[in-house]
């Protein structure tokens, strides 16, 4: 009854009553990309898959094409060696590859620009975490150079409740990075929310 296929309207509805200029989402399988790029038709969709081959999950990112214009796209692996699909760290990672989707929107008809990271941490490991962020928080640092005096949005899965060290990192290194979703209590429940629920994804 949890399947994707009995959710998509419900996923629709909402979209369709928010209307969301940027959207970041979670464990995109390949059918669920096929029906995102089918029934949004007023975003386009960008990101690859987390596997060796780009398939598998991933964390696409969707934008309205009529506020904007993808300036660039990049995904990297959280990993010893970044740049080689599929990879993982050699701690305490899980057998999930996990990535961070990249991307810099034009503003149609404007000069202004719009940096959008959208990652998925390790469900395992607390070193994985750890490392997993640094990388996503060295490279938003790295990217100040090139896009100078640009705003960012930095959200995802981080496997971790408030509080955690992922959020005490954020808040050491990061530059004014500040919580949105803060107010929100719960955002996991895995369809059972009477026997247990979470907080574990984050829009800074």
């Amino acid at each position: 009854i949890n399947a994707f296929s009995n959710r998509a309207s419900f996923v629709a509805e909402k979209l369709a009553e928010y209307r969301p200029d940027v959207i970041g989402f979670q464990e995109v399988r390949p059918h669920m990309r096929d029906w995102l790029e089918e029934n949004l038709k007023d975003y386009t969709v960008i990101g690859t898959g987390r596997g060796e081959d780009f398939q598998d999950e991933s964390n696409v990112v969707a934008f309205r094409t009529d506020k904007f214009i993808a300036m660039a796209l990049d995904t990297f692996w959280l990993s010893d060696t970044p740049n080689v699909p599929g990879s993982r760290f050699t701690t305490d990672q899980s057998d999930n590859p996990r990535i961070c989707t990249c991307a810099v929107l034009l503003v149609r008809d404007t000069t202004k620009r719009l940096r959008v990271y959208n990652t998925h941490l390790d469900h395992e490991g607390p070193v994985a975490r750890i490392q997993g962020i640094e990388m996503v928080l060295a490279r938003i640092a790295a990217d100040e150079e090139r896009y100078a005096k640009t705003p960012l949005v930095l959200m995802g899965d981080f496997n971790e409740e408030p509080g955690g060290i992922v959020a005490r990192a954020i808040d050491m290194e990061s530059d004014g990075l500040v919580d949105t979703t803060r107010e929100i209590p719960v955002t996991f429940h895995g369809y059972h929310p009477e026997t247990g629920a979470s907080k574990i994804d984050y829009i800074y």
